[in-house]
Protein backbone atom coordinates (compact mmCIF):
# COMPACT_ATOMS: atom_id res chain seq x y z
CA UNK A 1 0.00 0.00 0.00
CA UNK A 2 2.83 2.39 0.78
CA UNK A 3 4.25 1.69 -2.87
CA UNK A 4 0.71 2.73 -4.20
CA UNK A 5 0.26 5.66 -1.86
CA UNK A 6 3.74 7.26 -3.17
CA UNK A 7 3.12 6.41 -6.85
CA UNK A 8 -0.65 8.47 -6.90
CA UNK A 9 1.25 11.03 -4.79
CA UNK A 10 4.14 11.62 -7.72
CA UNK A 11 1.13 11.23 -10.50
CA UNK A 12 -0.88 14.37 -8.04
CA UNK A 13 2.68 16.15 -8.26
CA UNK A 14 4.14 16.18 -12.09
CA UNK A 15 6.75 18.27 -12.57
CA UNK A 16 9.69 17.94 -15.09
CA UNK A 17 11.89 16.21 -12.79
CA UNK A 18 9.05 13.40 -12.01
CA UNK A 19 8.06 13.40 -15.91
CA UNK A 20 11.81 12.39 -16.31
CA UNK A 21 11.90 9.76 -13.48
CA UNK A 22 8.93 7.86 -14.96
CA UNK A 23 10.56 7.61 -18.57
CA UNK A 24 13.73 6.93 -16.97
CA UNK A 25 12.09 3.52 -15.02
CA UNK A 26 9.72 2.56 -18.03
CA UNK A 27 12.75 2.88 -20.75
CA UNK A 28 15.10 0.59 -17.98
CA UNK A 29 12.16 -1.37 -17.70
CA UNK A 30 11.70 -2.24 -21.48
CA UNK A 31 15.61 -2.76 -21.37
CA UNK A 32 15.46 -5.16 -18.87
CA UNK A 33 12.24 -7.07 -20.45
CA UNK A 34 14.20 -7.26 -23.80
CA UNK A 35 17.34 -8.78 -22.56
CA UNK A 36 16.46 -10.44 -20.34
CA UNK A 37 16.33 -13.62 -22.05
CA UNK A 38 19.74 -12.75 -23.87
CA UNK A 39 21.03 -12.59 -20.33
CA UNK A 40 19.70 -15.99 -18.98
CA UNK A 41 20.73 -17.74 -22.03
CA UNK A 42 24.59 -16.44 -21.69
CA UNK A 43 25.03 -17.20 -17.97
CA UNK A 44 23.43 -20.80 -18.24
CA UNK A 45 25.88 -21.30 -21.47
CA UNK A 46 28.53 -19.95 -19.24
CA UNK A 47 27.97 -22.43 -16.84
CA UNK A 48 27.56 -25.57 -19.03
CA UNK A 49 30.33 -24.80 -21.53
CA UNK A 50 29.87 -28.54 -23.01
CA UNK A 51 26.58 -27.79 -24.08
CA UNK A 52 26.45 -25.94 -27.77
CA UNK A 53 22.39 -26.52 -28.57
CA UNK A 54 20.71 -23.47 -28.09
CA UNK A 55 17.23 -25.48 -27.88
CA UNK A 56 18.65 -27.41 -24.97
CA UNK A 57 20.10 -24.25 -23.33
CA UNK A 58 16.55 -22.89 -23.28
CA UNK A 59 15.46 -25.98 -22.12
CA UNK A 60 17.54 -25.59 -18.95
CA UNK A 61 15.39 -25.88 -15.93
CA UNK A 62 16.72 -21.98 -14.57
CA UNK A 63 16.66 -21.02 -17.97
CA UNK A 64 12.76 -18.90 -17.54
CA UNK A 65 13.44 -18.40 -13.68
CA UNK A 66 16.67 -16.22 -14.55
CA UNK A 67 15.04 -14.47 -16.90
CA UNK A 68 12.24 -13.96 -14.76
CA UNK A 69 14.35 -12.39 -12.05
CA UNK A 70 16.40 -10.30 -14.75
CA UNK A 71 13.00 -8.67 -15.41
CA UNK A 72 11.87 -8.22 -11.44
CA UNK A 73 15.10 -6.49 -10.75
CA UNK A 74 14.60 -4.51 -13.80
CA UNK A 75 11.12 -3.34 -12.40
CA UNK A 76 12.79 -3.15 -8.83
CA UNK A 77 15.37 -1.09 -10.36
CA UNK A 78 12.94 1.48 -12.38
CA UNK A 79 10.77 1.76 -9.04
CA UNK A 80 14.13 2.48 -6.91
CA UNK A 81 14.59 5.41 -9.80
CA UNK A 82 11.37 7.09 -8.96
CA UNK A 83 12.54 8.43 -5.46
CA UNK A 84 9.63 7.01 -3.37
CA UNK A 85 9.13 7.48 0.10
CA UNK A 86 11.89 5.52 2.73
CA UNK A 87 8.31 3.26 3.47
CA UNK A 88 7.37 2.66 0.40
CA UNK A 89 11.54 1.54 -0.70
CA UNK A 90 11.31 -0.61 2.29
CA UNK A 91 8.28 -2.53 1.14
CA UNK A 92 9.41 -2.81 -2.07
CA UNK A 93 12.67 -4.36 -0.81
CA UNK A 94 10.77 -6.87 1.28
CA UNK A 95 8.47 -7.41 -2.50
CA UNK A 96 11.82 -8.01 -4.09
CA UNK A 97 13.19 -10.74 -2.24
CA UNK A 98 9.91 -12.74 -1.98
CA UNK A 99 9.67 -12.35 -5.84
CA UNK A 100 13.18 -13.84 -5.78
CA UNK A 101 12.76 -16.62 -3.64
CA UNK A 102 9.76 -17.60 -5.97
CA UNK A 103 11.85 -17.45 -9.05
CA UNK A 104 14.62 -19.34 -7.19
CA UNK A 105 12.30 -21.81 -5.44
CA UNK A 106 10.49 -22.63 -9.18
CA UNK A 107 13.36 -22.84 -10.74
CA UNK A 108 14.68 -25.53 -8.47
CA UNK A 109 11.50 -27.66 -8.24
CA UNK A 110 12.10 -27.98 -12.04
CA UNK A 111 15.59 -29.13 -11.86
CA UNK A 112 13.66 -32.12 -9.85
CA UNK A 113 11.43 -32.53 -12.36
CA UNK A 114 11.20 -36.82 -13.76
CA UNK A 115 12.27 -36.21 -17.45
CA UNK A 116 14.89 -33.20 -15.89
CA UNK A 117 18.75 -33.68 -16.66
CA UNK A 118 19.73 -34.64 -12.88
CA UNK A 119 17.65 -37.60 -13.49
CA UNK A 120 19.83 -38.52 -16.58
CA UNK A 121 22.91 -38.19 -15.33
CA UNK A 122 22.25 -39.68 -11.99
CA UNK A 123 21.29 -43.02 -14.84
CA UNK A 124 24.64 -42.64 -16.88
CA UNK A 125 26.92 -42.34 -13.54
CA UNK A 126 25.24 -44.87 -11.56
CA UNK A 127 23.37 -48.09 -11.91
CA UNK A 128 20.25 -46.62 -11.06
CA UNK A 129 17.67 -47.99 -12.97
CA UNK A 130 15.95 -44.52 -14.00
CA UNK A 131 12.29 -46.35 -12.57
CA UNK A 132 9.58 -44.00 -13.37
CA UNK A 133 7.90 -44.38 -10.36
CA UNK A 134 10.79 -43.94 -8.06
CA UNK A 135 11.85 -40.57 -10.23
CA UNK A 136 7.73 -39.45 -9.30
CA UNK A 137 8.80 -40.15 -5.97
CA UNK A 138 12.20 -38.50 -5.36
CA UNK A 139 10.93 -35.86 -7.74
CA UNK A 140 7.54 -35.05 -5.20
CA UNK A 141 9.73 -35.43 -2.25
CA UNK A 142 12.39 -32.63 -3.78
CA UNK A 143 9.99 -30.33 -4.49
CA UNK A 144 7.41 -30.54 -1.21
CA UNK A 145 10.98 -29.53 0.43
CA UNK A 146 11.79 -26.63 -1.63
CA UNK A 147 8.28 -25.24 -1.61
CA UNK A 148 8.11 -25.81 2.21
CA UNK A 149 11.29 -23.77 2.73
CA UNK A 150 10.23 -21.21 -0.19
CA UNK A 151 7.16 -20.62 1.87
CA UNK A 152 9.18 -20.99 5.23
CA UNK A 153 11.37 -17.76 3.97
CA UNK A 154 8.33 -15.65 2.10
CA UNK A 155 7.10 -15.79 5.83
CA UNK A 156 10.00 -14.31 7.48
CA UNK A 157 10.43 -11.21 4.53
CA UNK A 158 6.59 -10.88 5.59
CA UNK A 159 7.55 -10.24 9.58
CA UNK A 160 5.73 -13.25 10.82
CA UNK A 161 7.47 -14.49 14.17
CA UNK A 162 7.67 -18.23 13.46
CA UNK A 163 9.78 -18.51 16.46
CA UNK A 164 6.62 -17.78 19.01
CA UNK A 165 4.20 -20.09 16.38
CA UNK A 166 6.91 -23.14 16.89
CA UNK A 167 6.67 -22.14 20.59
CA UNK A 168 2.66 -21.87 20.55
CA UNK A 169 2.65 -25.24 18.82
CA UNK A 170 4.24 -26.75 22.02
CA UNK A 171 0.56 -26.89 23.15
CA UNK A 172 -0.38 -29.27 20.66
CA UNK A 173 2.76 -31.52 20.37
CA UNK A 174 1.07 -34.40 21.01
CA UNK A 175 -1.23 -34.49 18.23
CA UNK A 176 1.43 -33.20 15.98
CA UNK A 177 3.33 -36.37 17.22
CA UNK A 178 0.66 -38.80 15.91
CA UNK A 179 0.03 -36.90 13.16
CA UNK A 180 4.06 -36.88 12.40
CA UNK A 181 4.11 -40.72 12.82
CA UNK A 182 1.54 -41.39 10.25
CA UNK A 183 3.16 -39.09 7.87
CA UNK A 184 6.34 -41.00 8.79
CA UNK A 185 4.43 -44.06 7.92
CA UNK A 186 2.90 -43.38 5.34
CA UNK A 187 6.21 -42.13 3.32
CA UNK A 188 8.13 -44.73 4.35
CA UNK A 189 5.46 -47.59 2.61
CA UNK A 190 5.59 -44.90 -0.09
CA UNK A 191 8.98 -45.33 -0.13
CA UNK A 192 8.84 -49.23 0.46
CA UNK A 193 6.53 -49.96 -2.95
CA UNK A 194 8.65 -48.00 -4.81
CA UNK A 195 11.82 -49.71 -4.31
CA UNK A 196 10.27 -53.69 -3.78
CA UNK A 197 7.67 -53.14 -6.51
CA UNK A 198 5.18 -55.68 -5.49
CA UNK A 199 2.94 -53.74 -7.86
CA UNK A 200 3.71 -50.86 -10.40
CA UNK A 201 1.20 -48.09 -11.87
CA UNK A 202 -0.90 -50.32 -14.54
CA UNK A 203 -1.47 -53.65 -12.91
CA UNK A 204 -4.89 -55.08 -11.76
CA UNK A 205 -4.12 -55.85 -7.44
CA UNK A 206 -6.19 -56.78 -4.33
CA UNK A 207 -5.60 -55.08 -1.43
CA UNK A 208 -7.81 -56.51 1.75
CA UNK A 209 -11.25 -56.03 0.53
CA UNK A 210 -10.75 -53.71 -2.36
CA UNK A 211 -9.09 -54.38 -6.41
CA UNK A 212 -9.04 -52.66 -9.29
CA UNK A 213 -6.39 -50.80 -11.30
CA UNK A 214 -3.37 -48.58 -10.18
CA UNK A 215 -3.24 -45.19 -11.30
CA UNK A 216 -1.23 -43.49 -8.96
CA UNK A 217 1.63 -43.92 -6.64
CA UNK A 218 2.34 -41.20 -4.32
CA UNK A 219 4.72 -40.42 -1.35
CA UNK A 220 1.37 -40.60 1.38
CA UNK A 221 -0.92 -43.00 -0.32
CA UNK A 222 -1.53 -45.35 -3.57
CA UNK A 223 -5.01 -45.03 -6.01
CA UNK A 224 -6.64 -47.48 -7.94
CA UNK A 225 -9.36 -47.14 -9.89
CA UNK A 226 -12.39 -50.36 -9.29
CA UNK A 227 -14.68 -51.80 -11.91
CA UNK A 228 -17.17 -49.42 -11.08
CA UNK A 229 -14.83 -46.34 -11.96
CA UNK A 230 -14.73 -45.12 -8.41
CA UNK A 231 -10.89 -44.13 -7.56
CA UNK A 232 -10.12 -45.91 -4.30
CA UNK A 233 -7.39 -44.22 -2.08
CA UNK A 234 -5.14 -46.53 0.11
CA UNK A 235 -3.05 -45.29 2.77
CA UNK A 236 0.55 -46.40 2.16
CA UNK A 237 1.07 -48.27 5.63
CA UNK A 238 -2.16 -49.68 4.61
CA UNK A 239 -0.90 -51.51 1.99
CA UNK A 240 2.56 -52.42 3.69
CA UNK A 241 0.57 -54.09 6.26
CA UNK A 242 -1.82 -56.07 4.19
CA UNK A 243 -1.97 -59.09 1.78
CA UNK A 244 -1.18 -57.69 -1.77
CA UNK A 245 -2.20 -59.75 -4.72
CA UNK A 246 -0.80 -58.71 -7.86
CA UNK A 247 -2.33 -60.02 -11.73
CA UNK A 248 -0.44 -58.11 -13.53
CA UNK A 249 3.27 -59.78 -12.64
CA UNK A 250 1.41 -63.21 -13.60
CA UNK A 251 2.76 -63.79 -17.25
CA UNK A 252 -0.62 -66.24 -18.31
CA UNK A 253 -4.09 -66.56 -15.80
CA UNK A 254 -5.79 -69.42 -15.40
CA UNK A 255 -9.28 -70.16 -16.94
CA UNK A 256 -11.83 -73.02 -15.91
CA UNK A 257 -15.46 -73.74 -15.57
CA UNK A 258 -17.81 -76.87 -15.88
CA UNK A 259 -20.23 -77.42 -18.03
CA UNK A 260 -23.72 -79.78 -16.81
CA UNK A 261 -24.98 -81.70 -19.34
CA UNK A 262 -28.53 -83.54 -19.08
CA UNK A 263 -28.33 -86.56 -17.88
CA UNK A 264 -30.13 -88.20 -20.83
CA UNK A 265 -26.97 -86.71 -23.26
CA UNK A 266 -26.07 -89.79 -25.34
CA UNK A 267 -22.69 -91.22 -25.02
CA UNK A 268 -22.14 -90.48 -28.53
CA UNK A 269 -23.29 -86.43 -28.03
CA UNK A 270 -20.55 -86.64 -25.20
CA UNK A 271 -17.80 -87.84 -27.01
CA UNK A 272 -18.37 -84.94 -29.64
CA UNK A 273 -18.92 -82.43 -27.48
CA UNK A 274 -15.02 -83.40 -26.37
CA UNK A 275 -13.33 -82.90 -29.54
CA UNK A 276 -15.38 -80.15 -30.01
CA UNK A 277 -14.96 -77.74 -27.43
CA UNK A 278 -10.99 -78.72 -27.29
CA UNK A 279 -10.75 -77.89 -31.39
CA UNK A 280 -12.19 -74.58 -30.40
CA UNK A 281 -10.21 -73.89 -27.82
CA UNK A 282 -6.69 -74.55 -29.56
CA UNK A 283 -7.76 -72.56 -32.51
CA UNK A 284 -7.70 -69.19 -29.86
CA UNK A 285 -4.71 -67.18 -29.69
CA UNK A 286 -4.81 -66.30 -26.34
CA UNK A 287 -4.75 -69.71 -24.80
CA UNK A 288 -1.48 -71.34 -24.11
CA UNK A 289 -2.24 -75.01 -26.28
CA UNK A 290 -0.27 -77.34 -23.69
CA UNK A 291 -2.67 -76.11 -20.75
CA UNK A 292 -6.40 -77.02 -22.42
CA UNK A 293 -7.43 -79.62 -20.96
CA UNK A 294 -11.13 -80.88 -21.26
CA UNK A 295 -12.64 -83.74 -19.58
CA UNK A 296 -15.65 -86.14 -19.12
CA UNK A 297 -15.33 -85.42 -15.33
CA UNK A 298 -18.09 -86.92 -13.70
CA UNK A 299 -22.00 -88.13 -13.37
CA UNK A 300 -24.36 -86.35 -10.94
CA UNK A 301 -27.91 -85.42 -10.00
CA UNK A 302 -26.73 -82.16 -11.46
CA UNK A 303 -26.31 -83.91 -14.85
CA UNK A 304 -23.14 -85.29 -16.70
CA UNK A 305 -19.87 -82.80 -16.18
CA UNK A 306 -17.70 -81.67 -18.29
CA UNK A 307 -14.46 -79.94 -16.99
CA UNK A 308 -12.71 -77.42 -18.85
CA UNK A 309 -9.09 -76.02 -17.61
CA UNK A 310 -6.67 -73.78 -19.87
CA UNK A 311 -4.50 -70.69 -19.43
CA UNK A 312 -4.37 -67.39 -21.40
CA UNK A 313 -2.44 -65.19 -22.13
CA UNK A 314 -4.60 -62.36 -20.84
CA UNK A 315 -3.31 -61.28 -17.77
CA UNK A 316 -5.05 -58.01 -17.17
CA UNK A 317 -8.37 -57.03 -16.11
CA UNK A 318 -10.21 -55.72 -18.46
CA UNK A 319 -8.51 -58.20 -21.09
CA UNK A 320 -9.16 -61.61 -19.46
CA UNK A 321 -12.67 -60.56 -18.86
CA UNK A 322 -13.13 -60.09 -22.82
CA UNK A 323 -10.90 -63.13 -23.09
CA UNK A 324 -13.42 -65.08 -20.62
CA UNK A 325 -16.39 -63.94 -23.01
CA UNK A 326 -14.94 -64.75 -26.25
CA UNK A 327 -14.62 -68.66 -24.73
CA UNK A 328 -18.23 -68.39 -23.12
CA UNK A 329 -19.20 -67.54 -26.18
CA UNK A 330 -17.35 -70.42 -28.35
CA UNK A 331 -18.25 -73.33 -25.48
CA UNK A 332 -22.15 -71.83 -26.29
CA UNK A 333 -21.39 -72.60 -29.71
CA UNK A 334 -20.38 -75.84 -29.53
CA UNK A 335 -23.73 -76.97 -27.22
CA UNK A 336 -25.87 -75.27 -29.77
CA UNK A 337 -24.13 -77.34 -32.84
CA UNK A 338 -25.23 -80.39 -30.99
CA UNK A 339 -28.57 -79.31 -29.83
CA UNK A 340 -27.88 -79.62 -26.05
CA UNK A 341 -28.95 -76.82 -23.44
CA UNK A 342 -27.05 -76.91 -20.18
CA UNK A 343 -29.03 -78.59 -17.13
CA UNK A 344 -29.74 -75.96 -14.19
CA UNK A 345 -30.52 -77.14 -10.59
CA UNK A 346 -33.96 -79.17 -10.25
CA UNK A 347 -35.31 -82.36 -9.33
CA UNK A 348 -37.06 -84.61 -11.39
CA UNK A 349 -40.19 -86.59 -10.72
CA UNK A 350 -40.81 -90.09 -12.45
CA UNK A 351 -44.16 -91.47 -11.99
CA UNK A 352 -44.87 -95.03 -12.51
CA UNK A 353 -47.97 -96.26 -14.39
CA UNK A 354 -49.90 -99.00 -13.22
CA UNK A 355 -50.28 -102.07 -15.65
CA UNK A 356 -53.95 -102.48 -16.54
CA UNK A 357 -54.27 -106.39 -15.35
CA UNK A 358 -53.01 -104.99 -12.40
CA UNK A 359 -55.96 -102.80 -12.26
CA UNK A 360 -58.64 -105.04 -13.32
CA UNK A 361 -57.58 -107.90 -11.08
CA UNK A 362 -58.26 -105.40 -7.64
CA UNK A 363 -61.26 -104.47 -9.26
Amino acid sequence: MNIIESLVDKVKNLNKETLLDIAISVIVIALFFMISNLISYVIIRLFSLKEKDKKKIKQNAFYKPLSRIIKVTGIYIAVMLLNLSTEANITLVKLYKIALIICVSNGLADIFNPKSVIFEKLEEKTKYSGDKQLNNFVSKIAKAVIYFVAIYLVLLELGYNLGGLVTGLGISSVIIAFAAQDIAKNLFGGFAIITDKPFSVGDWIEVGDYSGTVIDITFRSTKIKATDNTVITINNSTVVESFVKNWGNIDKRRYSTTLNLPLNTSETTVKRLLKKIEFALKTNPQIVPDSIQVHFENIKLEGIQIFIYLNSTQTGYDDFEAFKDGVNLEILKVLESENVKLSYPGQNIYIKEKPMNDTQDQK
